[in-house]
């Protein structure tokens, strides 16, 4: 039998139980105000056998309400183009904007005051709504939009949620020059460079729908996934880097859009990554592996 440590950082159970807390709160099973680690370690306990029982029974679990990106410690950067009064036609962020209105704020909801900005007029990116599970995203034309951003990192884990409309060519999601990104080389492909070093993956997803992206930077490997994809890794040593543009790297646009990024300063753990990316698969429609 599997000691605890080696069940609570299994993925596979992490992902079960996270199923089983959303059954148990949606059919009011559960105990408010309790925490979803206190949950895996009575699971783990239990070696997962604790499920599904009648609401008289104490099962700890996180009820403390919804979740949100900034309940995990490290958020730097989160940018949620659902959120109306976070986007503004001018880089001042004083004119709201609307349907189809260019962007020249996106303002970032970590509490970090990482901003994306755009100050000329024909480079911003529009917002265009009802697009994802009727939700907004953010829309770079392929040729000129871009955002400036300025948020540095050694280690990061970053989920976005994005597609490319032209998937063939290339695409930029977040960068810094050409030896930091998160880009669509081609079709049917994402790409995570760090300090030069290329973690790619080819095929199992289609670039033109949305996906949810996950990228992080450990200290000694890079991981790269798709929809919760297993994940390829490549070894690479961390490197501190400022990120400077979304949607853009030098002539490498993305025509497609952006809907939600997610940036920690640390590698999160697998019990945070199924957090952040459930809350992002529930809120955009999008089936996780």
């Amino acid at each position: 039998m599997r000691d605890k440590s080696a069940i609570i950082n299994d993925p596979q159970f992490v992902h079960h139980m996270y199923d089983e807390w959303l059954y148990l709160g949606l059919n009011g099973f559960l105990h408010p105000g309790e925490t979803f680690a206190r949950f895996i370690m009575a699971m783990a306990n239990s070696r997962g056998q604790t499920t599904r029982r009648s609401r008289h029974r104490r099962i700890p679990v996180l009820m403390g309400g919804r979740f949100l990106p900034s309940n995990i410690a490290g958020l730097q950067l989160w940018l949620d183009a659902n959120d109306v009064s976070t986007l503004f036609q001018d880089a001042a962020k004083t004119i709201p904007a609307g349907d189809g209105d260019v962007v020249g704020a996106w303002a970032d909801k970590s509490g970090q005051g990482n901003d994306a900005t755009q100050t000329v007029t024909a480079d911003k990116p529009a917002l265009q709504t009802g697009i994802v599970n009727g939700l907004p995203v953010i829309r770079g034309d392929g040729t000129d939009d871009d955002l400036d951003i300025s948020v540095t990192f050694t280690n990061e884990s970053i989920f976005v949620v994005c597609k490319n409309s032209v998937p063939a060519q290339v695409g930029t999601i977040i960068a810094q020059s050409g030896n930091f990104r998160l880009t669509y080389p081609t079709t049917n492909q994402i790409q995570y460079v760090h300090n030069g070093t290329i973690n790619t993956i080819v095929g199992g997803f289609t670039s033109s729908v949305f996906n949810i992206f996950r990228a992080i930077l450990d200290g000694a490997n890079s991981s790269l996934a798709v929809n919760n994809s297993s994940p390829s890794v490549s070894a690479v040593g961390s490197v501190a880097h400022t990120y400077t543009r979304l949607f853009s790297r030098s002539s490498q646009v993305l025509n497609g859009d952006i809907a939600e990024i997610i940036i920690y300063d640390r590698e999160v753990n697998a019990s945070e990554i199924v957090q952040v990316e459930t809350y992002l698969a529930t809120k955009y429609g999008i089936a996780l592996s």
